[in-house]
């Protein structure tokens, strides 16, 4: 498709040289780029592969690491925000950003992690091989915890903020969640805060707890109804459990819903559409017992009339927008990413 967007020189000096006066931070899955060069001259004896001969290799940021890098070429001062082992890829990456005048004082390690690292092994131009090591689980509450502290410290400070999500946990529903809370609460601390729906099947329900319990959020409520329940709350650090949906919500500050995950269920399971709107429903009356200016989020999708009425999805106290747009950058990293890999 063809764009008819024209950006003249003029138009880019003025923007480069504007951007030279800003301060952006990044936050996302940061990873060492390695590359393997050499040439191929014959087939290997022992399978029918490509032997190369190793010539050199070399070594850049990757991922959201890149993107800072990136901006550091355009003289825009940026910091990097993620995850890294306690290994030698970890002080290699730091060791490279630095040079680039990247600041690494967000990246924060732990020893249950490995740094990702793509090892690309390419021969004649052409890519023939890779190899990635890394860890994709999420990050834990502790780690979130840090994370998430250290890009509160910088955010006065900054003009923009992206995120770059690679899919290797650090950039977590839980995460963006609490980003959209922060954007209108000074702290977690002393917030009271509603998770009402299907928990037993969300993975939502369980990165927001970990997130918000690890930024000092101690009064998180759990509500469904018994069959919705976690079985256990190992994994909602910090949270305790109601099936009386306006009880919870009494003097809430943040009501985060979650749809009914058929998918996930036994049709022996499944509630009546009317009736679990009856009593796990949020509605006018219902929002009305939480405290005013309370904050309405729900990752959906969202089935209106079921989980939340229509008037609170779409009313001045919904925040489920600004959810969208701060995950929009996310969705975007990840296209590109996927794009960018060859199959």
């Amino acid at each position: 498709m063809k764009s008819n967007i024209k950006l003249s020189q003029a138009r880019a000096k003025t923007l480069i040289t504007a951007a030279s006066r800003t301060r952006i931070l990044v936050v996302g899955d940061v990873m060492l780029d390695q590359f393997i060069w050499g040439g191929v001259s014959r087939i290997s004896p022992e399978a029918p592969v490509p032997v190369v001969d190793f010539q050199r290799e070399s070594y850049m940021p990757g991922g959201a690491a890149n993107v800072a890098r990136n901006l550091s070429s355009l003289n825009v001062a940026s910091d990097i925000f993620g995850a890294v082992g306690r290994d030698v890829a970890a002080r290699q990456l730091d060791k490279l950003l630095k040079e680039h005048r990247v600041g690494c004082g967000g990246l924060v390690a732990s020893a249950t992690r490995h740094t990702s690292i793509k090892t690309r092994i390419v021969a004649h131009k052409q890519q023939v091989v890779r190899v990635d090591r890394e860890t994709r689980g999420e990050l834990d509450a502790a780690l979130t915890k840090k994370l998430i502290a250290a890009v509160r410290a910088q955010l006065p400070h900054a003009d923009a903020l992206i995120v770059g999500d690679y899919g290797k946990g650090v950039v977590t529903q839980g995460l963006l969640d609490a980003l959209t809370i922060r954007q209108r609460r000074t702290s977690f601390e002393n917030l009271r805060i509603v998770i009402c729906g299907d928990l037993r099947h969300s993975r939502v329900a369980r990165s927001d707890a970990q997130a918000l319990h690890a930024l000092g959020a101690d009064a998180i409520r759990l509500c469904a109804p018994r069959a919705m329940l976690p079985e256990s709350l190992q994994e909602f650090p910090g949270c305790g459990t109601t099936e009386d949906f306006d009880a919870a919500l009494d003097g809430a500050d943040v009501v985060i819903m979650l749809r009914i995950q058929k998918e996930r269920m036994a049709d022996a399971q499944l509630p009546d559409a009317a009736d679990y709107h009856t009593h796990y429903g949020l509605d006018m009356r219902r929002l009305a017992l939480a405290n005013p200016g309370c904050q309405v989020l729900h990752p959906g999708p969202i089935n209106r009339g079921i989980e939340i009425a229509p008037e609170v999805a779409d009313g001045p106290q919904s925040r489920i927008l600004d959810q969208v747009a701060n995950g929009v950058v996310t969705r975007m990293a990840v296209l590109a990413e996927l794009l960018a890999t060859p199959a």
